[in-house]
Parts: C-alpha cells; structure tokens; sequence
C-alpha cells in the first residue's frame, strides 16, 4: 500500500482485557481505553479471510513517562480511516 494512511485505531476493542478480571490501576500502566492515531501500511487476510490492516501506533504509560511505537496486525472493524481536511469517515 503506497502511500500509508493516516488512521484512528481503536484499542478499548484492539486490546480487549477480561471484564471479568478487577485489577488495581497502575499509575505507570499502559493507556489502552482510547483511540489512538496510526499508520496504516498495508492489509494482509487472515486464516478467515476477514483483513487485517498492518498499522503502527504509540502507546503510553498513564504516566507519560514513557513511550513506544508498535506495529501490529489490527482487525478492519477496529480501524477508523482519517483524512486530510480534518473531516472524520469511516
């Protein structure tokens, strides 16, 4: 995929946790309850044949202390795709 898009990513849904487990927060935790920006680079398909867009993104600990790109596989669904103009579509 030439150029990569810019796109929002979803990583409440991308990072689900177990509703069932309660655990302390953690002031120095990764944030994962939020959209993030993100760079999609390209799709591959699943096993399933859903695709999955291989986007990079930053995470941050709650403390912004710290900080680190990942690149990862992220489901179509959990991808929301930002233009230029500042105008949001999905």
């Amino acid at each position: 995929m030439e150029p990569a898009q810019w796109v929002w990513v979803d990583l409440r849904a991308a990072l689900r946790r177990d509703p069932f487990a309660f655990h302390d927060d953690a002031p120095d935790g990764l944030q994962y309850r939020y959209e993030v920006k993100g760079l999609l680079r390209g799709w591959m398909p699943a096993v399933d044949g859903a695709p999955l867009g291989i986007v990079s993104y930053q995470l941050l600990t709650a403390d912004l202390e710290w900080r680190t790109v990942v690149t990862a596989f992220v489901p179509q669904h959990h991808i929301r795709y930002r233009a230029r103009s500042g105008r949001e579509f999905s």
